[in-house]
């Protein structure tokens, strides 16, 4: 009950959580959650079962380091759904439509039973969401940030 109501005040007019906004007046709590939500969103991947509700450019669902998605080709016609890049009779990718991170792409075991893909957090195993991991994660990305300006405020064009 108290979850229906949550997303009609806070969000009514996202699909799901992960669609929720800050809203322009909304409470500091609400704010917070919201803030917490950008960072699972950050560490989120779909396991593809079938493909079929998974969209390969908008979605997270390769097991990267950073960018867990293809970068879009500009390309007419290219496919939009993960399931078209498998061919379901044979259970396999169709190699011939792999082109960026056809490596990374070829290497995700396809389901040989019909399941549904799902979210999980990218940096547990078992897919399941850990604070410790997120924590590590952001710490991670610190780090990283802090390197590229290093180097770029190292760097002289003299």
């Amino acid at each position: 009950m108290s979850v229906r109501i949550l997303k009609a005040i806070c969000y009514p007019r996202g699909r799901d959580f992960l669609d929720a906004d800050r809203g322009s007046s909304s409470s500091r709590i609400w704010r917070l959650i919201v803030d917490g939500c950008e960072v699972l969103k950050e560490g989120l991947i779909r396991r593809i079962g079938t493909g079929e509700t998974t969209t390969i450019w908008m979605m997270n669902w390769l097991p990267l380091e950073s960018l867990h998605r293809p970068i879009r080709l500009d390309k007419p016609n290219s496919p939009q759904m993960v399931s078209e890049l498998i061919n379901q009779a044979e259970v396999a990718w169709k190699y011939d439509m792999l082109e960026v991170d056809a490596m990374t792409i070829a290497n995700i075991p396809i389901c040989t039973r019909r399941q549904e893909d799902f979210w999980a957090w990218h940096f547990d195993k078992q897919g399941s969401f850990l604070v410790c991991s997120a924590y590590h994660m952001l710490v991670h990305q610190q780090e990283q940030h802090d390197t590229a300006v290093r180097n770029i405020a190292g760097r002289s064009d003299r």
